[in-house]
């Protein structure tokens, strides 16, 4: 029977079927390396992006801090510049808080200052409040000069 059937004994069917078994095992192992790789390389490329991605993200806020402390630098600088302006006027408002004390001083300041010549009080007045924000820590040494512009804004206020 088996020679009409081309010829194949039982053992030779086994055999080949236990060969079949073999080869769709070896195909499933290689199959099963290739995930593991393709895995493996997934991973690799998941770490790969995490790292871009934590180093764009460190890039960016490393330059985000760089233009936050420009910008802190500009706004200080540009304070700076408004106190030291600020220091000059007041400076300038004393020295002609001062010169009104003479009668044609007096007369050349308000014919100057037209037509606003309060604006040497209003600028006394802040000098004043700097003044006693700044007097905190000694206070002694700046009572008398801060009675002194007290006194110009004063006068100022009566002959202006």
């Amino acid at each position: 029977i088996n020679a009409e059937y081309g010829g194949e004994d039982d053992r030779d069917i086994e055999q080949k079927d236990e060969e079949d078994k073999e080869m769709e095992r070896k195909k499933g192992e290689d199959k099963e390396k290739e995930v593991d790789t393709k895995k493996g390389a997934s991973v690799g490329r998941m770490t790969q992006n995490r790292v871009r991605n934590s180093n764009e993200t460190y890039q960016k806020e490393k330059e985000s801090k760089k233009e936050d402390n420009k910008q802190w630098y500009q706004r200080r600088v540009r304070a700076g510049e408004h106190m030291e302006e600020s220091m000059i006027e007041s400076y300038l408002a004393l020295l002609l808080g001062l010169l009104t004390k003479d009668e044609d001083a007096l007369h050349r300041i308000r014919e100057t200052l037209q037509p606003s010549p309060k604006l040497l009080i209003e600028v006394l007045k802040k000098f004043l409040t700097f003044m006693n924000m700044v007097s905190l820590s000694s206070a002694a040494a700046s009572k008398s000069g801060m009675q002194q512009i007290r006194s110009i804004v004063h006068w100022l206020n009566a002959v202006l």
